[in-house]
């Protein structure tokens, strides 16, 4: 499939836009809660996943784009989380998303664009049974089960609710000056190779003949903060780790080679990674499966089997969070897109992911901004201003970069 400059450009914004929203979305939510849910975000996620949706299909996007768009978004998951299946399940969404949108388009475009949205919000959420059987010893917590099978309705329907918003943001959108915001100068950076764009933070040469045509150099900002190593050999050990991370755990059922695993792990991130990072995310890990643990216990009133679902869930998915912390705080953006392009990641998906790492710093500098602003403000106190102030909260720190990234999609 053969993509435009300007159709690659909007799938990265469309990605960065789901990554941003997402990421704001599931930190409220377990903050408020106290824990991670899926249930508890699946249907504001939905809503958005729709939103964005419609904005990149608009009247006359292909279908082809829902597909890469699950590909690069699936890739910046495991990135950013670490679940190695996920890349898997995101592009069997936008695959199916596009066969269905492509199939009743035919008929009726607004109609296509409904069932493509709730198509990828459901099919999106397979990622659940993979988690389920990876982290229980027979599969059988209906609870659990039933968890995620509760989430459709929210998902479809959140989905449905995000297109009708979507549309009605559009429609109420001023029209453009002819020949004005349809993207002809907006991303001429996406025509510059990496190693044409020369920066004293980035310490890349004109010279330098690590050269990728048509695929945009990322913010040369890191991707986490200070003291990240440069170089591909950098990047290539901390994806490696992520990748042996996310997988060797999932093969594995004997205690002892599960903790000797995290144990390596552990060591590496804590040499190679922020500390307190590793911690909060250790932490979270702990609390959000000693929830299921407790829905375990509910069920079946066998403790002994709850704990070793806490253990299953601990030691198999621990490992994942700390290495993707090692990998997005101390890897450059510029070096992660220079390796992929290196083992051979086509240019059609190189151009739209470098995009996210663009847009990413952005947004935590705008996020930053905003709770400064909040608390400046005596808004922001803590977790249950959300509830105290949900409207305030939710402009700042989600409607008005959402807004943003809205306009950069559609112009």
């Amino acid at each position: 499939m053969t993509f435009t400059p300007r159709e690659l450009a909007r799938i990265g914004v469309a990605a960065a836009m789901m990554v941003f929203g997402g990421t704001v979305i599931i930190v409220l939510m377990t903050l408020l809660m106290g824990h991670y849910n899926s249930l508890a975000h699946s249907g504001p996620k939905a809503v958005l996943d729709g939103a964005v949706l419609a904005l990149l299909l608009g009247r006359r996007g292909r279908w082809r784009c829902v597909a890469l768009l699950g590909i690069v978004y699936g890739l910046v998951l495991l990135v950013q989380v670490g679940i190695v299946y996920l890349p898997l399940i995101f592009a069997i969404a936008g695959l199916l998303t596009m066969l269905t949108g492509a199939a009743v388009g035919m008929v009726h475009r607004p109609v296509a664009v409904l069932l493509a949205a709730a198509v990828f919000t459901w099919a999106a959420s397979f990622g659940t049974p993979l988690k389920i059987y990876f982290g229980t010893g027979d599969a059988n917590e209906p609870i659990l089960w039933g968890m995620w099978v509760a989430e459709w309705p929210l998902r479809i329907v959140g989905a449905w609710i995000g297109v009708a918003l979507a549309w009605r943001w559009v429609a109420a959108r001023p029209p453009l000056p002819l020949g004005e915001g349809r993207g002809e100068g907006m991303h001429e950076e996406y025509a510059a190779p990496i190693a044409s764009q020369r920066s004293d933070d980035d310490g890349i040469s004109t010279s330098d003949p690590q050269h990728i045509p048509g695929v945009p150099s990322p913010q040369p900002s890191p991707l986490g903060r200070g003291g990240q190593a440069r170089g591909i050999p950098n990047a290539a050990l901390r994806l490696g780790v992520l990748l042996a991370a996310a997988i060797v755990p999932l093969m594995l059922q004997q205690w002892t080679a599960l903790l000797a695993i995290n144990g390596l792990v552990l060591i590496y991130a804590w040499l190679l990674g922020p500390r307190k990072s590793i911690l909060h995310a250790l932490l979270g890990v702990a609390w959000g499966y000693a929830v299921f643990a407790l829905a375990s216990y509910l069920w079946h009133r066998d403790l002994e089997r709850s704990l070793d679902l806490f253990r299953t869930f601990a030691l198999r998915f621990a490992p994942m969070a700390v290495a993707s912390i090692a990998l997005i705080r101390g890897v450059r953006a510029v070096d992660l897109v220079r390796l992929l392009h290196r083992i051979g990641t086509p240019s059609a998906v190189l151009l739209p992911l470098a995009a996210v790492l663009r847009q990413i710093p952005r947004a935590r500098r705008d996020v930053r901004a905003g709770l400064a602003q909040l608390r400046h403000e005596g808004v922001w106190t803590g977790p249950f201003s959300l509830l105290r102030h949900p409207r305030a909260v939710l402009g700042v720190l989600l409607f008005r970069p959402l807004h943003r990234f809205a306009v950069e999609l559609v112009e």
